[in-house]
């Protein structure tokens, strides 16, 4: 049974990987990342019925967007997956780092939109996986 599966973070790493294998397993992906790049490029691989935009999940009016889209133009996703991330420097546990507040937000806030716009609209249970 093929399954409809949403992932943040597609354009590279393990966003990347798990989109090719899902949909060489014969499964629809609807993915996002922020590089429209990389969302062109993976749109040339992988045609319909998988559907890549280019959303940063760490802005409220993007994702809401989003997400009104993939409901119009299918079923609430079987499998959700936050994958979406930014790559931060290492330093030392005390240190702060500007990209902190960028991080969390992105997980943080992704993480409450996606169950506001998508479990609503879900007729039966779905699978909410944060990596």
């Amino acid at each position: 049974m093929t399954k409809l599966i949403l992932i943040t973070g597609i354009s590279k790493g393990l966003g990347y990987a798990m989109t090719e294998g899902f949909i060489q397993q014969g499964h629809t992906v609807i993915g996002c990342a922020r590089s429209l790049d990389a969302i062109d490029k993976i749109r040339q691989k992988y045609g319909a019925p998988n559907d890549f935009t280019s959303v940063d999940v760490a802005n409220e009016q993007l994702v809401k967007k989003w997400a009104l889209d993939v409901l119009q133009k299918y079923s609430p996703p079987d499998i959700v997956i936050n994958n979406a991330a930014i790559t931060n420097y290492p330093a030392p546990v005390l240190v702060y780092r500007p990209e902190a507040q960028e991080i969390s937000t992105i997980f943080g806030y992704w993480s409450f939109q996606q169950e506001k716009a998508f479990e609503p609209k879900s007729t039966q249970p779905f699978l909410l996986i944060f990596l």
